[in-house]
């Protein structure tokens, strides 16, 4: 698995969080070679939610 930069819109240096609700994010890389995105938890469990309200 290889790793690279990730860049999130807008960018702030506020930590918001949102227990049960749903939100989107923006993001983006600079790397061409990116074929999957994979949202982590705080312990690095993959987050495989892919829907919202």
């Amino acid at each position: 698995s290889q790793s690279s930069q990730l860049y999130l819109q807008p960018v702030k240096n506020d930590h918001a969080y949102f227990t049960g609700d749903n939100f989107f994010v923006t993001c983006f890389t600079t790397d061409d070679n990116i074929e999957k995105l994979t949202w982590t938890d705080f312990e690095s469990n993959p987050i495989s939610t892919d829907h919202g309200r």
